[in-house]
């Protein structure tokens, strides 16, 4: 999606809220891979972002919950690192240990003048949840310490076969979609540099129905963009996930939604 986190697109709804007389309290974002496009917010877009965050006083949910698995290039600041009175960094132990777990992280704001953030959130947990269950920690706490208390250390091997993944569903789009006159192809797609998807732009609006169509008849599902979205900018694009898929599983996929493309355009 080409306004993924804009700094200037959401200044400008921002100003609009603040037009009607509402006001922004907090961003939630995804900027390493966000699902469904796998983007990443650059470090001066974040930079630009945590700018305006204080400028209009609202804080900055930043989720991290992709941010172990990146197969290429090196890593880029996180916010919380950058600004940490603006931001509340989110972590994940589901996707970066196995989804069953259930349990994840907070770390609040901290700075001069801040309200103790981390002291409520523990009061408000205990009124909701009572306790994050003793098993479930002691999970945590025995894989960290088996580690070096690296959560990097631990997604390595994971790491590995899911660049393998990604390279061979990448591999596969080529294959089936080749280049065409003018160096053009009639579906194109990122290279994301981390998390489990990747983005096809299609030359044509694929939707519910057509993801329903796609299945029944080609027998592969492949879902719109525009389910993850609030707008219709993205009317065109599908996520196509690799992360639970072999092999020969994605090489089957890819050409039977490369036969599902070919009908569309007959």
């Amino acid at each position: 999606m080409a306004a993924f986190l804009d700094p200037i697109a959401l200044r400008g709804i921002i100003e609009e809220l603040e037009s009607r007389g509402e006001k922004i309290k907090a961003l939630y974002a995804v900027p390493d891979f966000s699902n469904p496009t796998a983007d990443s917010l650059s470090y001066q877009a974040r930079t630009a972002m945590l700018s305006l965050a204080n400028e209009k006083n609202f804080f900055v949910l930043e989720d991290t919950a992709y941010r172990y698995f990146r197969y290429e290039g090196d890593a880029i600041a996180s916010m919380k690192s950058i600004d940490s009175s603006r931001v509340f960094l989110l972590g994940s132990f589901a996707k970066s240990i196995f989804p069953g777990l259930r349990m994840g992280y907070v770390v609040a704001p901290e700075g001069a003048g801040l309200m103790s953030f981390s002291t409520r959130l523990c009061k408000a947990k205990s009124l909701i949840t009572v306790n994050t269950p003793a098993l479930c920690q002691a999970v945590v706490a025995g894989l960290l310490i088996e580690n070096n208390h690296s959560l990097k250390e631990l997604n390595q091997p994971r790491v590995l076969s899911y660049t393998k993944k990604r390279n061979h569903m990448l591999e596969c789009l080529k294959r089936e979609f080749p280049l065409k006159a003018r160096a053009q192809r009639a579906v194109s797609w990122n290279q994301p540099a981390g998390g489990f998807f990747i983005n096809l732009q299609l030359p044509f609006a694929f939707g519910y129905c057509e993801m329903r169509e796609c299945a029944q008849q080609f027998k592969v599902i492949v879902f719109p963009t525009t389910l993850f979205s609030l707008t219709n900018e993205a009317a065109n694009q599908v996520r196509l996930s690799f992360s639970n898929a072999t092999a020969p599983d994605v090489t089957q996929a890819i050409g039977r939604f490369r036969a599902y493309v070919e009908s569309r355009l007959q």
